[in-house]
């Protein structure tokens, strides 16, 4: 079974708009770790009753329009 699935490599990036759609990881471990770090991260603003972020560029926008 692991000679296979490192044969077809089947493990690519589940979102559409990643910049890595068409990528071939290795293996599990470096598919979920490139999710996990890059999609399915969350962005938060330490002060009390602001909103979580999906991306950085959310959170940032946010520092510099509230925060300055």
């Amino acid at each position: 079974r692991k000679h296979v699935l490192c044969d077809i490599q089947p493990y690519v990036c589940t979102f559409g708009e990643c910049d890595l759609f068409d990528h071939f990881f290795k293996s599990r471990e470096e598919w979920f770790r490139h999710e996990a770090q890059h999609h399915r991260a969350k962005w938060f603003c330490n002060s009390n009753n602001h909103p979580t972020f999906d991306a950085e560029p959310g959170l940032l926008a946010h520092m510099e329009g509230k925060h300055a």
